[in-house]
């Protein structure tokens, strides 16, 4: 070892050339089928269902809120963003959230979409979408989106 170097030094430098090494095919969605980037093989992401729970109460938190996502094609893809938005019927907005789910080959996954504080009773929708930032490109991006009713008493 060149005396220039530290121990420490060269400790640094093997990690940044393994994260290099992991990372890169990762965030290029090359990583021998997972991946975070857009790929040319023919995919589609949806949601294909949303179900709430009932009852839900006023200012009670309402949790429990599943999404089911859909994927087809041959390639996984992790970190696939989705958006929950909650609004009553005359558009008035009350509560988004954002997470990510890890899309499987050719199947479907689950994830509970985080609560929603503090809705006063009345009638809303509950709008799901996945890749809502369309980074991916799709066979179908019309069935990125789900909407549903969600009743407060």
């Amino acid at each position: 070892m060149a005396t220039w170097l530290s121990d420490k030094s060269v400790t640094v430098i093997a990690v940044l050339v393994a994260l290099v090494a992991v990372g890169a095919p990762l965030l290029t969605g090359n990583a021998g089928g997972l991946g975070t980037g857009s790929s040319s093989l023919p995919y589609d992401f949806s949601v294909t269902n949303v179900q709430v729970p009932e009852p839900q109460y006023s200012y009670y938190p309402v949790r429990g809120i599943m999404a089911t996502f859909k994927s087809t094609g041959s390639t996984s893809f992790g970190f696939v963003n989705y958006k929950m938005e909650v609004s009553s019927p005359t558009g008035y907005y009350y509560r988004d959230g954002v997470g990510s789910v890890t899309m499987p080959v050719s199947g479907s996954v689950s994830a509970e979409m985080p609560a929603v504080q503090d809705l006063p009773a009345g009638e809303y929708n509950v709008k799901v979408t996945i890749d809502y930032t369309g980074e991916h490109s799709e066979t179908d991006e019309s069935n990125n989106m789900f909407t549903t009713k969600l009743v407060v008493k």
